[in-house]
């Protein structure tokens, strides 16, 4: 009897065998295939980019281990851990099952312990085995560089993630009482992660004068676990993100817990075991198709959007009623009330963040307030650093701001200007050149950033003082050309020939490039209209600046009308060496160019010169003179849309290229010979 007692306890508690034996039988096979489906994702992956390599003059270079493997082991992750959960807690959604359970002489939390422990077991023994196979082979593969450490981090985040999938999957699982309808929730909750963020930012667009989604840090899909599993190989999971999944796990693990010990048994196959979530689930479910339906709708609604809530709203309450009771027959008066009362919690939730009373669209600051301000057109690339994902909080471009009190003032004058008469803005032509953008950033002193972006008509003379006082300003000019960069040159400067791409050359002598960066901000600080930008130069700069915390390049446009910069280019040699000259060519064929903004974005440069060869609708200047003051001509061309003829450029070697004419641009000798 003395040697009994401890087996009896045993077989109680936490490692009853029979448990621990069935729920490893439920879920063996799916980690024998989340093994299978990792090595060969991985191993086949990286063999196939050694084999890719060995003739290559570089090896591949690993950036984080996630880029292996095509996104496959992410998406193995994600499906064999929803499912994890869903086959460990299979035995809570069947009557039978949960009376058999909880008749053992076993507590509920220690069910619960077992399947939690070997679902954890489960999904994380092939990872590791993975984990160290991958670091074994690090040295093996002789083109592909990458380390034990990579390896590791990708493990850790992975594994991270897993537990927090498994671990929601079981929470949803005790709360509902059906398995198909858990794994529907599961999904819709993962994906929610992502949409809410977007649709709820465009309600904030609709509604918020001034706010702009793609300007705000703070409400952003980067965080959801769906994202970053989805981008995971072009997207490294943070540190900081790992540890919030890792905290949100054990928060859920913890709910789990709670939950299940208060569970009713007689609520098993419910829709939703717990009753007192029922109104929760009918808000949640209102909300978000009130949200949805609204905030999508804008586009082609426009003023109707109002109603395209309320409809959201409608539908979607009828389909929670219809799961919380299991029937079509739910039309009564506890329906019409149940929709009203609801209705105002969630018109009250979609109201009040848009409402004036979170002076949110009135707020400005006040001088005194502010340590630096931004102004100009598209804030989140001109303000932030961007590189391929933005992670939030998103970090400010050194320089950008200006602190200067004068332009402070005139950028608050503007602010103000805007916020008084709230011009209206037809969706339908927003984005065309009808409407200017206008996004103004403060950097206030208590360390915040305060965004507003708003669309103002072009030529309104109520904004365009203020708009041409600010753009004349050096400290507007500093900002949209990113000048701060070019005193932090951290390689040689390219000089490109947009006529010819490979056509390039190195500058690497530092007093060089001193000077040729000093000359660019001249030319820059020069414009007397910054908006006009340059979208053609036949020349431009690529400058590598170690200022921003990535490595890429900024571009600067060459301005032929600035002419010191040319003259340096000549005297120090290299404008024979990269110009385009009237030597290189066999002729230069113009034909002109009738198309309307529409059509120049659907058809190409290359049908003009079909539909008008060997016509009079082209010249033909095959002499060095005229091709020598063609190339001067179209050496800039300020607007897109207003070009009026286009060059055919044929090269010595065989190259064709094009480039566009303004009709600003044409000389009186020139008018005489081209095509009208």
């Amino acid at each position: 009897m003395k040697w009994g007692t401890p087996v009896m306890m045993f077989n109680r508690f936490f490692f009853n065998r029979g448990l621990w034996k069935q729920a490893f039988r439920q879920s063996a096979w799916l980690s024998v295939l989340y093994l299978l489906v990792l090595l060969l994702s991985i191993l086949i992956s990286l063999n196939m980019l050694n084999d890719s390599y060995k003739n290559q003059r570089f090896h591949f270079v690993v950036s984080y281990f996630a880029e292996i493997g095509a996104g496959w082991p992410n998406v193995a992750m994600l499906i064999i851990s929803i499912l994890m959960g869903l086959l460990l807690t299979r035995y809570m959604q069947n009557k039978a099952s949960v009376d058999f359970f909880h008749s053992l002489p076993l507590k509920r939390v220690h069910l619960l312990t077992t399947h939690f422990a070997v679902g954890v077991i489960a999904l994380t023994i092939p990872l590791w085995i993975i984990a160290i196979i991958a670091a074994i082979l690090s040295r093996q593969f002789e083109y592909i560089d990458f380390t034990a450490m990579q390896v590791l981090e990708w493990t850790i985040a992975t594994n991270v993630l897993s537990l927090l999938l498994f671990s929601l999957t079981v929470f949803v699982g005790i709360c509902i009482g059906q398995t198909i309808l858990q794994g529907i929730v599961v999904a819709i909750l993962l994906t929610l992660t992502v949409a809410i963020p977007k649709v709820w930012n465009k309600h904030l667009d609709i509604y918020l004068f001034g706010y702009s989604s793609r300007n705000q840090q703070n409400l952003n899909e980067d965080w959801s676990p769906l994202f970053n599993i989805m981008n995971a190989s072009a997207k490294i999971i943070t540190t900081l993100e790992t540890c919030l999944y890792l905290l949100i796990a054990i928060i859920l693990i913890v709910l789990s817990y709670l939950f299940y010990k208060i569970r009713a048994t007689e609520k098993t196959t419910h829709a939703v075991t717990f009753s007192y979530f029922n109104p929760l689930f009918r808000v949640g479910v209102m909300f978000c198709g009130a949200l949805f339906t609204g905030a999508l709708s804008v586009s082609f609604l426009n003023n109707w959007t109002p109603i395209a809530y309320i409809v959201g709203a409608i539908v979607s309450y009828v389909i929670a009623e219809m799961l919380i009771r299991k029937s079509w027959n739910i039309y009564h008066i506890k329906f019409v009330k149940g929709f009203l009362s609801h209705g105002i919690i969630v018109a009250l939730m979609l109201y009040i963040p848009v409402s004036n009373y979170v002076h949110y669209e009135a707020e400005i600051p006040n001088a005194e307030e502010i340590a630096g301000v931004y102004e100009g057109g598209n804030l989140s690339y001109y303000l932030f650093e961007n590189e391929g994902y933005v992670t939030f909080p998103r970090v400010i471009r050194p320089g950008v701001l200006s602190s200067d009190p004068d332009y402070i003032q005139l950028v608050r004058n503007l602010h103000m200007q805007i916020e008084q008469i709230r011009p209206k803005v037809d969706k339908l032509k927003q984005h065309t050149l009808d409407y200017k953008s206008v996004d103004i950033g403060y950097k206030l002193k208590d360390g915040s950033l305060m965004t507003r972006s708003y669309q103002v008509p072009s030529n309104a003379p109520e904004y365009q003082y203020y708009l041409t006082k600010i753009q004349e300003s050096p400290s507007y000019k500093v900002a949209v050309y990113n000048l701060p960069s070019l005193d932090h040159v951290s390689k040689p400067i390219e000089i490109i020939n947009r006529d010819r791409e490979e056509h390039k050359i190195q500058i690497s002598d530092k007093n060089d490039i001193k000077e040729l960066t000093q000359l660019i901000k001249k030319e820059k600080l020069s414009i007397v209209n910054p908006d006009a930008s340059l979208p053609y130069s036949s020349l431009y700069f690529s400058i590598e600046s170690d200022l921003i915390s990535y490595k890429t390049s900024q571009y600067y446009d060459w301005n032929a009308s600035y002419k010191p910069l040319a003259i340096w280019l000549k005297t120090k040699g290299y404008w024979d060496q990269i110009i385009t000259k009237p030597e290189d060519l066999n002729a230069i064929i113009v034909v002109r160019d009738h198309r309307t903004k529409t059509e120049k974005d659907t058809t190409s440069e290359q049908s003009l010169f079909t539909d008008s060869y060997r016509t009079d609708k082209e010249f033909v200047a095959n002499d060095k003179k005229m091709m020598g003051k063609l190339l001067d001509a179209s050496e800039n061309v300020f607007d897109y849309n207003n070009t009026s003829y286009y060059l055919k450029l044929k090269f010595k070697d065989g190259t064709i290229t094009y480039r566009p004419l303004a009709n600003s641009q044409v000389t009186s000798e020139l008018s005489k010979v081209l095509p009208e």
